[in-house]
Parts: structure tokens; sequence; C-alpha cells
């Protein structure tokens, strides 16, 4: 494997790289305690910050739900489709922008092609009124070639705990399964909540993110790896809230 210097010089280059370095070396004139306090604060930045440790991280989460291929799933009564994949457009108007869980909504769609239920509930209130995350999503759903009766919009769900109450009203029949659709460092928080509220989910995940790029990079700081393990760390925070609080 060759491994090319610049890239590395480029990496401790970056913001993030600079500023741990900068931290680093500011702690050398610090106080005991507050370069104590500083570097064990550098240290888990700096690991966290790694593709390599971001990879593991999320493995705790993704390999709950591992991959499946669509054939394996049964037929469902809906395909419940959890907002993040699109964003309504940022100056109001009703485009909408991508983002790094788009591939979601592709999902949702392949199930619906495939037969595994009749309709797709769309979920997320994020934008205005008149066209949040829900609209964004049917308007993507309907460029996949799904038809727009076939998309249920749930534009009032602002988080996580709100979407079983929201999402219960619009089911068939609350005590029947459904494919629950989501990114999945997402899928463990989100069934969690639904089989709370006391819904069948069945996790069919998306978006199974990897960052390793098999050499020295792995091991040296990236504002995608720190991003990613950052998203993790919330996650976990979130089952925690959900097992004490119960939502």
């Amino acid at each position: 494997m060759v491994i090319d210097p610049l890239k590395i010089v480029f990496a401790l280059l970056q913001p993030l790289g600079l500023t741990l370095l900068l931290c680093l070396g500011a702690t050398l004139f610090a106080h005991w305690l507050l370069r104590a306090l500083a570097l064990t604060a550098l240290l888990v930045t700096a690991v966290i910050s790694t593709p390599w440790a971001a990879d593991r991280l999320a493995a705790s989460l993704n390999d709950r739900y591992p991959d499946q291929p669509i054939a394996e799933y049964g037929r469902s009564q809906a395909i419940v489709l959890l907002g993040g994949g699109v964003r309504p457009a940022a100056d109001g108007s009703r485009g909408t922008d991508a983002t790094a869980g788009v591939d979601r909504i592709l999902h949702a769609a392949e199930l619906w092609k495939a037969g595994k239920a009749p309709r797709i509930i769309v979920t997320g209130a994020y934008g205005t009124s008149g066209w949040t995350e829900a609209h964004a999503m049917r308007h993507w759903l309907q460029a996949m070639g799904v038809p727009p009766e076939v998309v249920v919009l749930e534009p009032d769900a602002r988080n996580t705990r709100q979407h079983p109450a929201k999402v219960r009203a619009l089911l068939d029949d609350a005590q029947a399964p459904f494919l629950l659709v989501t990114s999945a460092l997402h899928m463990p928080r989100a069934v969690a909540n639904f089989r709370a509220a006391g819904l069948r989910p069945i996790a069919a995940p998306a978006d199974f993110e990897l960052l390793r790029y098999d050499n020295v990079l792995d091991v040296l700081p990236d504002t995608n790896a720190l991003h990613r393990s950052t998203r993790v760390l919330k996650e976990h925070l979130g089952l925690l809230h959900q097992r004490v609080f119960g939502g």
C-alpha cells in the first residue's frame, strides 16, 4: 500500500487537525489540572474524530438490525418512512435539498414496488406548515415512480418521540406489524420508541455508512468521522433517555 505523505499533512492542517494541534501546544503552558482536563478532552476528540473509531462506534448501532434483501421481507400493512432523507428547500420555495440519508426514500420506494405494503406513510414536520419534510419525501417518492395516492402524509411529528403517536392514527390496525424505514444508526432508537408505544415495527434499515479508507488516514482526524461519532453518541443518549423516561 502506497501512502501519500501530502495527504497526511493536509489532514493535519484541516481546521479539525489544526485545532487539535494548537490546543495540544497550548496545554504546555497551562496549570497541571487544566492541562490534564485539556489533554483528556483532546484525546477523546482526537480518537472519535478518526474513521477507525467512528466505524467501530457506528457498528454498535448498525449491527443491531443488519441489512437484508428486500425479497426476505414479508408483506405488511404499511411502510412508515421517517424524515431525515430530504429537507424542504432553505429558501422557502417548494424545492427540496437532499441529505446524506436520501437512500432511505429509495429503500421505501423499492419495498413498495416489491409489493411489501400497499401504502407508504411519510412523517416529518421540519419546514413550513405547507411544505414540510413529509411533503418533500412525497415529492421524491413520486419522482421514483410511486403514485401520489399511495403516499400518506404525516406532517406534524417533530422528533422520534412524537412519531409513534402520530403514525398510530394512520395505521389500519395498531396491533398489526408494519415496515419501519430509517437510517441504520437511527433504527434502534426508532424501534424502541415505537415498541414503547405498543406498536409492532419491523426494522427495514437503510443508509449503512462506511468511512473506512483502509490506510493510515483511518487514524487521522476527519470532520466526517467526527460528525458520525457525534450522531452515534446522540443515538445512545436517546436510547438511554427512552429507557429511563419511556420516550
